[in-house]
Formats: C-alpha cells, structure tokens, sequence
C-alpha cells in the first residue's frame, strides 16, 4: 500500500486525505510520493542517506557529511590532500617517514624504522651485522663475515683496539652525571654543586682542571672544562666538541706550544700535557683525568690527593678535614664576580624525596636495568647496587626523565671497559647512539686512533685507553678533513692547508707529485734554482737562505767559478739603497757571458751594449742570448747558463740549470743544497757575517758609499717609527688576501 488514509475533522465535515508512505526520509528530507524522499542540499540518496563532497577526498578519506572528509591515518586537510604521517618513532640511519607507518630506509637499513643493518653475506656464528656489510664477531671468531676461528681464542672486535696499554702507573678520577665524582684514591661522593670547582690541579700550581657545572642547560644541562697550563695556556673544551686557547677558536688535532695536545676521539675531546696528564670530556658531562703516577702526593682539588688512601681524600693540605661532601665541595668552588653562584647547602634532601612509591617504582624500574644480562658479566668486578642508587639520584634529579638514567649506566660501561670488561648494552630505546661516516660505534676504541695523517708515522701515544664512541672499523681510519671513515689508499693529501684526493697531481718546483693513499709520491728530477732579490735588501739564495744586505755599490749577484765551461757573471748595481741613503733605492743589472759584450740593463724598457741602445726583442745567435719583455712590467734574459727576469725596479729573479751545482758563486750562494756554506767569499771562506759576505762581493773595493760594517739586520721601522703603523696596516693586507 503506497497511501495512507488521513481523517481530518474540518467545520464539521469528514476530510479524507490520502498521503505518500516512505520508508525514511533521513537528514531531514521530505517524502514527496511513495518511496521518494526530496533531500536537503549535501544530501542525495533513496531516503537522502548519503552526503555529497564537492570535491572528491583523496587519499581513501571518505565523505562524512556535506563537504567534509573523514580522512584516513596519515593524511589531514579538507579534502585529505595534506599528509600527516606518524610511523610510531623516528625513522634511524637517515630513513623518512614517507607513508603513515612506513619509513623509507637508506641503502643498507631495513625494518619499520630502519633500525636493522643488511648484510648481503650472513654473518656467521652468532655474529651480528651492527652496519650495512659489517659483522660485529662474537668472542673467538673474526673475518669480514665472522667466518674464522681465533686458535688461541684472542677476541677480535670490530673496532682495532690491540694497542690498548695497560692501566699501570697511573690513576683516573672521574666525575659523570654533573654531581657524582670519584677521587683517584677510589673515593665516591654525591655533590650537587651548580657553579665552578677546582676538580683538580698539582697543588705546586703547574697546571688546573676546572669544571664548569651547567654551562649550557638546553635542552639539558651540560658541563664545559677549563685546563690551565702554566701562566701562559687555557684551554677551554665546550659542550658542541669545540675548543679554544687563549681565546681563540682551534681546529682539532692541534698540538699548542709542544705543551698541549688536542683532539677529539670517539664522544671525548682529549687533551693530552707534556707531564702526562690526560683529559677526557665527553662533551656532555663527564669528565676524566688521567694522571702519572710521579704525581703522586702532589695532587688537589676534588679528585684528591692521590696517595693510594681513599680515607683521607676529604683532608685538604694535611689540616682541614671535611665530613661532609657539600663543605667538601664548597671549598673548591671558584668564585667568579662576572657569574655569582650560591654554595650548597650542608643539608640537602635525597634528590628522590617526595617521589610517590608509584613514581619511584618507575624509576627503580629504569636503573634496575644494570641488573640485567647485558651487564652481568661486569657484575663480578665492580657490583653494580651502587650504581643503581646513583642512577635513581640522577633520574629523580631530572624529574623522573628516563634519559637521565643513561649518565650512570655509561659511566658504568665505562669503568668496566677500563677493567677489561667490554659489554654491549645499547640499543634504540636504551640510550642509542648513532654513528655517521661509517664509524661504528663501541664501548671500546683506541684513545689514540690511526688517521690519514698519523698512518705514516710512529704513533706516540703513551698509555693508550679504552674509550667508548664512534670509531672506524677495523682495515679504515679516519680521514679527519670530512670526518669518515676510508681504507688507507683513499686518504687524501695535504698541501699548504688545500685538500687532495687520491690520484690528484700537483706540481713541485719541476717535479710531478701524486696523491697516493695520504702520501705525496713525487718523481725525482734535479730542477732549477732560484735566487731572488725583494726590494732594496732583502735576499733568497739558491739553496733558500734568506738575509739583508743594503749595500751601496755594485755587487757579483751570480758568477761561474773559475775552470766552468761557458762562463757568465751577472751584477747588481745598488744607487741609493745604501742603508742610510736618503735617494729612492735604483737598481741597475749588468751581466756579461763568456766571448761576449757586457749588456747593461738600466730599466725594463732599456738595455745598453757598447754604448749603444740594444732594440728589443734581441737575439744573439752567436752566443745564444734573448732579450725580451714578457709582460708591461718585467723583462726576460735568457741564456744557456741563466735565466733572468726584472721589472725594472726592485724583483730580480734568477734561475740557474741543477748542472751548475757547486759551479756557481756570489751573492746568491754556492748553489749546493746546503745553505750553511751560503755564505762564502771569493777567497773560498765561510763566514756568519752578513756585512763581511756582501761586501766582499764588491766589483770595486774603492768603493766606500754607505759601507755596511754591520752584520746585525735592523729593523727599518724601529729607525723610522713613524711609518710603522703604516707598514703594518698595508702589510696586513698580505694575510687578508688583498694583493695588488
């Protein structure tokens, strides 16, 4: 039946209406005939059931009611066009989260969060592959897959750490976890100072440690380290792996004043002192300091005194005894008017008071990981109920934050890696670590690594360390210019500060030098030497001896020596570059080659010969000789014997062949490769006078002008001081790189 009949009383009439029947009429449509609903707009459907979208959702949303999208996980905006994918974590090892719980992994990483490294080869009893194509062996196995058994059961990690020494004849202090400290006699104390401490220093005053306490607290607080060395060095180590000294920003590795060396290794900045002593800062806020036995009994500050009694580690030079660490620990604050900071107080509450048994369960739970079976087989060397208590304080002190706990479970790893005991206990949600430039990381690497630009030499490394970190795996080393990690025939070269790859070729002098693994192989020709004459007295002979002669007459620059086959002489002519001259320094070249005339240069467009003007470009066949300008500035005489080139005013460059080694004489040297005969006279003598030598090389000896009785070089600016800020200004220029 599709009516329905309808009485309606109207002015005492009987009405009968017959209605149409539908179903439903949903969202607010009208039934207009039988089983036909009129829908409101954003409606359509048979009972007006279904929304419309103007624009269609994207992305499998769906249309929820008039123009709206109920979009799908991942994806938001009014049409779920925009994404807004979650993937339950961070996607690791350099993955994106490309689609709603789906990373994308770099080449070599698997999993849902790129968390597993592929090996393409299996790694073989029980190794575990730790990064892409790299097994880390269990112990007794080796080999590139863990293929090979050790026949005296030797353990070969990963991370070449053969060179650890041995921990004798020294002690290390510690402190981690900004307030807990351990003096090199053993002693543990809980002090929870903000400020800066004396953490140690010899008590004769040669050098200091300091520790910067909450240096830089964002987002969580981390240490700085300040090391004093004498009255002439400070170093400082910041949190970011930076250091400088003296104010000054330094590149690592550096060795400052043969007095400090510094470098980073592993997560440490590590300074090394010519006495010994190590430092060890991780950046964070651990610090260890390693010192020589010979200190013993001449150490202060927080760490002790280092006499191998842990009970009178809190008595300060044999007469203030303290019982309480935060007196302890006030006495060594160091007090900086530029940053006040308040002593603690005596009588400070547990860091974990007034957690609820819940909250304190929670944390409990979190340091009871070093109960677990990644930290047993340290358990029966150094126990670890202490470290649980130090944990709990750590974690209650960051507000009950899980990842404060990773301070003491380190230094733990750490003090068992020192006792021989190397665990592997980190994982992506227990204070994960990681790595980039193919570095692995390790609980225990070499403190002194093998890099591109130590593999060629003897390492000095003294008492070598475990330390845990980033280090490259065993058959590559560091190459510190990108810092990656690279087998030793792709090192790359130094030159003057400009890095070379492997196989690059540069030249040095006349010589081809190739790149080959870090190392420059040069081949090995004899190439021409060079004397050269800067301004009005400044030298360079063949063999590099600089010197300042500021002579007045004319000079022997260069002659053959007696019995040489095609004899030459060149000479310089000095007017007015006498030291106490007044006249602008004027250089004239006269120069003569055996069987021919005397040429003279008088500038760079003019040249004499017997009185007449010599019209350049010139050529003499007969005695092999060229005259020529190669640029608006300097002229070119070329012959068998030498090569000359002037500009005519104060450069002279000369430039003999290696086959007049030894056969040569005058102001510009010997010419033997040895710059400690340079100085000899036409009578065959040596002398260290630079006065006697060049004027011994006169032409005429009546010639007194200005007469140089003095060996000993004078500063030109101490006689004119009033130019010196001048010189100094546009010398400077030099180091800016702004030259002519």
């Amino acid at each position: 039946m599709c009516y329905v009949i309808l009485h309606i009383c109207y002015f005492n009439y009987d009405v009968i209406i017959c209605l149409a029947i539908c179903d439903a009429c949903l969202n607010e449509g009208q039934c207009v005939s039988p089983q036909r609903c009129q829908c409101m707009v954003g409606w359509v459907g048979q009972q007006c059931q279904l929304p419309v979208c103007d624009i269609q959702c994207q992305n499998g949303g769906n249309c929820s009611a008039p123009n709206i999208c109920s979009c799908s996980r991942g994806w938001t905006g009014d049409y779920c066009q925009t994404p807004d994918f979650d993937c339950g974590g961070e996607c690791l090892h350099g993955g994106r989260c490309v689609a709603q719980d789906v990373c994308e992994c770099l080449d070599g990483y698997n999993g849902d969060h790129c968390d597993n490294a592929i090996c393409m080869d299996d790694c073989l009893n029980g190794g575990r592959c730790v990064e892409p194509d790299v097994c880390l062996c269990q112990e007794g196995y080796s080999g590139s897959l863990c293929q090979d058994r050790d026949v005296n059961g030797d353990v070969v990690p990963i991370v070449d750490v053969t060179s650890i020494a041995s921990r004798d004849h020294e002690s290390v202090c510690s402190t981690w976890g900004m307030h807990h400290y351990v003096t090199y006699d053993g002693k543990k104390f809980y002090y929870p100072g903000n400020c800066s401490y004396a953490m140690t220093y010899e008590c004769s005053g040669t050098f200091r440690v300091t520790v910067v306490n909450n240096y830089d607290c964002t987002p969580s607080c981390k240490r700085s380290v300040i090391i004093e060395v004498g009255p002439m060095h400070t170093v400082v180590m910041y949190p970011n792996s930076t250091a400088t000294h003296n104010n000054k920003l330094i590149k690592m590795p550096k060795t400052v004043d043969n007095s400090i060396a510094l470098e980073r290794v592993g997560v440490y900045t590590v300074a090394r002192l010519m006495s010994g002593v190590r430092v060890f800062f991780d950046n964070e806020a651990s610090v260890y300091v390693a010192v020589p036995d010979s200190l013993m009994n001449e150490m202060c500050g927080l760490c002790g005194d280092y006499d191998g009694v842990e009970d009178n580690d809190f008595i300060v030079n044999d007469q203030m005894e303290f019982t309480n660490p935060n007196a302890f620990g006030n006495y060594y604050h160091l007090v900086s008017p530029s940053t006040p900071c308040e002593p603690v107080p005596l009588d400070v509450s547990h860091p974990c008071q007034g957690f609820t048994n819940e909250a304190l369960s929670l944390v409990e739970t979190r340091c009871r990981v070093l109960l677990s079976q990644a930290f047993v087989p340290c358990h029966d060397i150094i126990p670890p109920q202490e470290y649980i208590q130090r944990c709990m304080m750590d974690v209650c002190s960051c507000g009950g934050s899980h990842d404060c706990a990773c301070h003491t479970l380190t230094h733990y790893s750490r003090s068992c890696a020192y006792m021989g005991v190397v665990l592997t206990w980190r994982n992506p949600t227990l204070c994960g670590i990681q790595c980039n430039g193919g570095k692995v990381y390790t609980e225990c690497g070499s403190s002194c690594p093998v890099t591109c630009e130590s593999s060629h030499f003897d390492r000095e490394c003294g008492n070598d360390v475990c330390v845990d970190g980033c280090h490259c795996p065993t058959g590559t080393m560091l190459d510190t210019t990108q810092d990656v990690c690279v087998e030793q025939r792709s090192c790359p070269c130094m030159k003057a500060g400009e890095v070379f790859q492997h196989g690059d070729v540069i030249k040095q002098d006349c010589n081809n030098c190739t790149c080959n693994g870090g190392r420059w192989n040069c081949t090995d020709q004899q190439c021409p030497a060079t004397c050269d004459v800067i301004g009005e007295d400044h030298y360079i002979t063949f063999d590099g001896r600089q010197y300042q002669f500021a002579g007045g007459c004319e000079y022997v620059l260069l002659q053959t020596k007696l019995g040489t086959q095609e004899s030459f002489a060149v000479w310089v002519q000095n007017h007015g570059c006498g030291f106490y001259d007044e006249e602008e320094c004027k250089k004239t070249i006269s120069f003569k080659i055996s069987g021919g005339d005397v040429y003279e240069l008088v500038s760079n467009t003019k040249v004499v010969s017997n009185n007449a003007a010599v019209i350049l470009p010139h050529h003499d066949r007969t005695l092999n000789l060229k005259l020529h300008r190669i640029s608006s500035i300097f002229i070119r005489v070329s012959t068998p014997g030498f090569e000359l080139t002037w500009d005519g005013n104060n450069r002279i460059y000369l430039k003999i062949q290696p086959n007049l080694m030894n056969k040569v004489e005058g102001l510009c040297g010997v010419y033997n490769l040895n710059q400690g005969d340079d100085f000899t006279t036409p009578s065959g003598a040596t002398t260290l006078d630079v006065a006697a030598f060049g004027n011994s090389w006169k032409t005429d000896v009546s010639c007194a002008t200005n007469q140089v009785t003095t060996g000993v070089t004078v500063d030109a600016c101490t006689l004119s001081s009033s130019y010196k800020t001048h010189a100094a200004v546009t010398c400077a220029q030099l180091k800016l790189g702004k030259l002519c």
